[in-house]
């Protein structure tokens, strides 16, 4: 498989998820089992840390793994760098969560639109998985940029990570982040 994208060596693949009659979430994880197994073989064994992030049993690479309705996505950096990744739709729905993962500085900067809260959320869930620090609190433990451009500083939990990439991908939003 050839990557879709590559921000500083993380490389990102992207997959439709089939419209179907199984549940969304067997479609979503069947788009993304045959990516892995695309990428990384039949015999690919797919474990989980103990906080329950996706690693490759026994391979030096590191994964960040999500899916919206429509679109699966996996991050993958060949050298084992934590990574973080997350695609969303814009959605009426992320106006009622904002107020319990935006802090009211990122409301105001963030809060405008459907779309700008879609890509502050993707930046706080890409954050969240890449920071590997079970039970962070968005609102008071993660903080966003001002803008988020690549380059800019994340702080986690006491982490600093690096955004690679925020941005429209079609019709949803990503963010790519590592440490």
């Amino acid at each position: 498989m050839e990557a879709d994208f590559v921000f500083d060596g993380v490389e990102v693949y992207l997959a439709h998820v089939e419209a179907g009659a199984a549940p969304r979430h067997e479609r979503e994880r069947a788009a993304v089992g045959a990516m892995m197994r695309g990428l990384f073989g039949e015999d690919a064994v797919i474990a989980h840390d103990a906080h329950g992030a996706p690693r490759l049993e026994g391979r030096p690479e590191s994964i960040s793994v999500s899916h919206s309705r429509n679109t699966a996505v996996i991050a993958v950096d060949r050298l084992g760098r934590a990574i973080g990744i997350d695609i969303e739709e814009p959605r009426v729905q992320l106006r009622r969560v904002a107020p319990r993962v935006l802090s009211e500085r990122e409301i105001a900067l963030y809060g405008g639109s459907d779309e700008s809260l879609a890509m502050a959320w993707t930046l706080k869930e890409a954050a969240y998985k890449c920071a590997g620090t079970p039970g962070l609190d968005f609102r008071r433990d993660i903080s966003l940029p001002d803008r988020p451009l690549p380059g800019s500083r994340i702080s986690a939990a006491g982490k600093t990570l690096e955004i690679l990439f925020c941005g429209p991908v079609g019709t949803e939003f990503m963010a790519l982040v590592c440490r």
